[in-house]
């Protein structure tokens, strides 16, 4: 159950992405779940393991085969990847820090991650999962 919290349609337009949280009024959604729904036909075609926390993003590639995913609540600062068509986890990119934002490149072939506190942000491969450098680290002086 829960309410509907966040929707997009796919680049396409032949898909919904719906995110379901399970509301509670003092902390806000205990867990988020992510839906893509046929619009043609209105049936659900994937829906994603629960995560923890609130939703803080979500991106949709431009070909519509995967959606990024930044749950707070994680426990460790992980974004998340998953494949449009089954729902599963591609990859759950790591960036030892707390994510206050992402999004996947115009193209699909990168996710930049931004961080808390050191006014970072990473990019990611989203093919093999790898960072590919990191942008803007400020160390104190």
């Amino acid at each position: 159950l829960g309410s509907i919290i966040r929707m997009a349609f796919f680049p396409a337009g032949n898909r919904l992405l719906t995110f379901v949280g399970q509301a509670n009024p003092f902390v806000g959604n205990t867990f988020v779940v992510a839906r893509v729904w046929d619009l043609p036909s209105g049936t659900l075609i994937s829906q994603s393991q629960n995560f923890n926390g609130q939703l803080t993003n979500f991106d949709i590639t431009p070909d519509g085969s995967r959606i990024l995913v930044v749950p707070t609540g994680s426990g460790d600062n992980t974004v998340y990847i998953l494949d449009a068509q089954a729902g599963g986890i591609v990859h759950g990119l790591n960036s030892g820090r707390i994510v206050t934002d992402a999004e996947f490149s115009p193209d699909g072939s990168t996710v930049v991650v931004g961080e808390y506190l050191n006014s970072s942000v990473r990019l990611w491969n989203t093919t093999t999962g790898a960072v590919i450098r990191t942008i803007g680290a400020i160390t104190s002086r």
